[in-house]
């Protein structure tokens, strides 16, 4: 199974009925529906693209899990919004209930543009790029919130100091041991890891910032050879600015290289020396919480291609991991 079957698995699954969905479109727009397109792209919400008559497409998305019922994001764009940095524009966000089940349906306008993973740049038409989605972080990195981890609809969150996040991370042990396991990893390579995440989480005193938290190659739209905006914030979080940067390296870091993500943020002394420690573990968390995933939902592929990549990055480590 590849990426692209393993997301199909989930949106077979999600099939909300016609009439709920062209309701929502019509709570918008009097504009005649041209086309429906679905877009499998996540694996969290069932989307789809509406192109109309006259008037600019639209993309509803619709969430069914309860715990992320959209409201973080509606407050992020408003926050984007009032300050010029380029998200796509809300429209309404509905909150029903189908045959017993509560949905969450977000209609937003559609940014004109192709994912960053399936453009077709130059080498230097991608490092403007990174340097520009460098400027948008730091724009959004301005945006005041309180607390760390999942915001709720006023930009807080549950930890008010970073070691809440050790807390939790503890807690979700047995999903790592899980996957470890299925992947092959030895116990004790896991124990050293995740004892030395615990330290350094507990020892650092980082400011949260709003972060996209899921800032990936494929959530970045991009028009001409030119940044045109950033879409999908069904993961907004308050977290170290840095976690942006290590969970970039280490999904996409290989084709788009961290360090032109890095070269346009503002903030440079966010990459000083001194911090190696603190990315090194920020860039291990990512890459177990990825590793817990595909075993969870029953993607082998993914567990191996993770895993992989965790042992050439640890190669990577013995030299000190930087940007």
């Amino acid at each position: 199974m590849n990426d692209a079957e393993h997301l199909r698995t989930f949106h077979d699954r999600w099939n909300t009925p016609d009439t709920v969905i062209l309701d929502a479109v019509h709570a918008v727009t009097r504009a005649p529906v041209v086309s429906r397109t679905r877009i499998v792209h996540g694996a969290a919400n069932e989307v789809y693209e509406f192109a109309l008559d006259g008037a600019p497409s639209l993309i509803v998305r619709i969430a069914r899990d309860a715990a992320k019922n959209m409201e973080p994001e509606r407050w992020t764009i408003a926050q984007c919004v009032s300050r010029g940095i380029a998200v796509p524009h809300i429209h309404d966000i509905q909150h029903v209930t189908v045959e017993g089940q509560p949905l969450h349906i977000c209609v937003m306008a559609k940014i004109e543009g192709e994912r960053l993973c399936d453009a077709q740049l130059t080498q230097a038409e991608t490092h403007s790029v990174l340097n520009q989605l460098g400027e948008w972080l730091s724009q959004l990195h301005t945006v005041p919130v309180y607390g760390f981890s999942y915001l709720d609809g006023e930009g807080r969150a549950p930890f008010k100091d970073y070691a809440g996040t050790s807390d939790w991370f503890a807690t979700v042990r047995p999903d790592f041991e899980a996957a470890a396991g299925a992947a092959g990893i030895a116990i004790a390579t896991l124990d050293a890891w995740l004892a030395g995440i615990d330290d350094v989480l507990r020892a650092v005193r980082p400011a949260p910032v709003l972060c996209h938290n899921d800032l990936l190659a494929k959530h970045v739209l991009v028009r001409e050879g030119r940044l045109a905006g950033v879409i999908d914030f069904g993961e907004v979080s308050g977290e170290p600015a840095l976690n942006e940067f290590a969970k970039w390296d280490f999904c996409d870091g290989e084709r788009f290289p961290v360090r032109w993500l890095a070269e346009g943020y503002a903030d440079q002394s966010l990459f000083a020396p001194g911090h190696e420690a603190f990315y090194r573990a920020l860039w291990l968390m990512n890459a177990l919480y990825l590793l817990s995933w595909y075993h969870r939902t029953g993607h082998p592929g993914g567990v191996r291609d993770t895993k992989a990549k965790l042992f050439a990055g640890e190669r990577r480590a013995a030299s000190g991991m930087t940007l």
